[in-house]
């Protein structure tokens, strides 16, 4: 989730606290309000890696910071700072920073990205797929709840009606994701696997990925008027070759590490050929939004395969539906000739 939302609800939890104790003395007011600003964004202070490296980003992004482990502390070192703020009331906000960190993790959790919340007893990374990273509605209700609160009477006691949007909101991405199931529930009984991707926007379109058993994916979405279409079919079988390649490096690694339905084509450039990877739960409408690269050539070393890594990226420049999805070896060479 992006940062602006998380800091609406952490503005909002402080919101539901004022309500509940309007006589708390100003320098109280002043600290709690700090402590669910602060906490509401601290997880995220893992960002920092991407000026180290983005494969230490790749692998580090919400797996420690996000942990239930790692809020603890963060709520702790929040509360120690905080306190010369307003003495006396370590209680109140070591707990007001533990929900507004918990609130933070919860929403990621709510995207595909995925979230290592049990970290490090458990480093799998969990994921409901029910907002997307960037959810606009979303911030919107939530923004239009912290207005009318802010705005005063009459309109505070209106409150009600942003949040009762957002729980919408929510309850309409659920009966999406159940809705793709529903159609999809006979290819379930012949083994294919499916996965429904939350779009940005379009409450009544539910993106999804469907794997084959031919190992094909087929990216397509329901509506609530029209029955499954499918907008592009990837093959995954020929992917082999060009993921070994791609393990060569510590970025393709990592990236494979997290990337749930790999997506990869190849592309021609003037040093050899550059070996594209995206992760297809990404996918916003006919576009995939950010992919890792790879540029190889031939070489005369005979135990590398007889192709040569020559560099690698992160490239968060959308792409539209690839020209040539997949990528054998036999496939590279025939290009670097």
């Amino acid at each position: 989730m992006d940062n602006v939302t998380h800091a609406a609800l952490g503005f909002g939890v402080y919101a539901i606290w004022l309500s509940a104790d309007q006589n708390a003395p100003l320098s109280l007011q002043h600290a709690v309000l700090g402590v669910s600003l602060m906490a509401s964004e601290c997880p995220d202070v893992d960002v920092v890696t991407r000026l180290v490296s983005r494969t230490l980003f790749l692998r580090t992004h919400r797996t420690a910071t996000h942990s239930m482990a790692g809020i603890a502390l963060m709520a702790v070192f929040l509360t120690w700072v905080w306190r010369f703020a307003d003495s006396g009331h370590d209680g109140l906000l070591f707990t007001i920073a533990l929900v507004n960190a918990g609130v933070h993790v919860l929403t990621d959790v709510l995207t595909p990205y995925g979230t290592a919340c049990l970290w490090p007893f458990v480093k799998r990374r969990f994921a409901l797929d029910v907002l997307f990273v960037y959810d606009p509605i979303f911030l919107c209700s939530t923004a239009l709840g912290l207005l009318l609160w802010m705005s005063g009477e009459p309109l505070k006691s209106d409150v009600h009606i942003a949040t009762l949007c957002t729980l919408l909101w929510l309850a309409i991405r659920v009966a999406n994701r159940w809705k793709v199931r529903h159609h999809f529930r006979r290819h379930a009984r012949l083994g294919k696997h499916l996965l429904a991707c939350p779009p940005a926007l379009a409450p009544w379109r539910q993106p999804f990925v469907l794997l084959l058993e031919n190992k094909d994916l087929q990216f397509g979405e329901v509506s609530w008027w029209s029955p499954p279409r499918v907008f592009a079919t990837f093959r995954t079988q020929p992917q082999t070759d060009g993921m070994d390649i791609l393990t060569r490096s510590d970025l393709g690694r990592s990236f494979l590490q997290l990337c749930r339905v790999p997506v990869a084509w190849s592309e021609p450039t003037r040093t050899g050929v550059r070996l594209c990877l995206a992760d297809g739960v990404f996918r916003t409408g006919f576009k995939l939004p950010f992919y890792i690269w790879a540029t190889v050539r031939t070489c005369e070393q005979e135990d590398e395969g007889n192709l040569q890594l020559v560099e690698d990226g992160l490239s968060y420049h959308a792409v539209s539906t690839p020209l040539h999805p997949g990528f054998s070896l036999e496939e590279i060479q025939k290009r670097l000739l």
